[in-house]
């Protein structure tokens, strides 16, 4: 529980020290939130958010492999916000954890989402490569697919949101379940902080 001055950097001096919960309660009901900035607002304005996203043809005999690392050495911790895939078929994406390249793959694009922001992301993410190492499976979602003239495919949003350390990363891999190859489109979005914290 945060303690009563970090409580009062957010709330400022409408927090005694002998306060109890109803009366914090009822402190707060009153406390103009305006100038108070969620983490990723503050991470776009400042340029430490990015995204990365491409849309895949993957044929059904082979799956798309992605690998999402934050180098070792990097002194940054990579904040996950979201992972999502959609599919024009219907899918199957893995995530397991800290893959190794042995060989190099094409890049994604990383765009900071602060546009004119000179910061750049120190993740490593790329796909195509030759990946090993990675952990036994870690999460396992299906992608909903639309087909005929109503349907509309459904997104499959990892609940992987979270913290990944230096020298850790992420390999994904995506399924397509059809019988013939389609469209998936595959979406990352995530801010950056030094090891110390933000």
């Amino acid at each position: 529980m945060p303690s009563i001055e970090a409580l009062k950097k957010v709330f400022g001096e409408v927090i005694d020290k002998d306060d109890t919960l109803q009366a914090l309660n009822n402190k707060v009901q009153y406390v103009d939130t305006r100038n108070i900035e969620n983490i990723w607002d503050y991470a776009v304005s400042n340029g430490y958010a990015f995204v990365a996203e491409e849309v895949f043809n993957i044929d059904p005999s082979t799956p798309e492999e992605i690998v999402f690392i934050n180098p070792a050495g990097s002194g940054k911790t990579v904040k996950v916000r979201l992972l999502m895939v959609r599919g024009r078929v219907d899918g199957e994406v893995e995530i397991h954890f800290d893959p190794a390249i042995d060989t190099n793959g094409d890049g994604l694009d990383i765009l900071n989402k602060q546009v004119g922001s000179d910061n750049s992301s120190v993740v490593t993410i790329e796909h195509g490569g030759s990946y090993s190492g990675y952990s036994t499976k870690r999460t396992r979602g299906i992608i909903t697919g639309g087909t005929g003239n109503f349907a509309v495919g459904g997104t499959s949003t990892m609940g992987l949101a979270g913290e990944i350390l230096e020298g850790h990363g992420l390999y994904i891999k995506i399924t397509n379940k059809d019988n013939s190859a389609n469209d998936f489109d595959f979406r990352i979005e995530w801010w950056e902080e030094t090891q110390a914290g933000p």
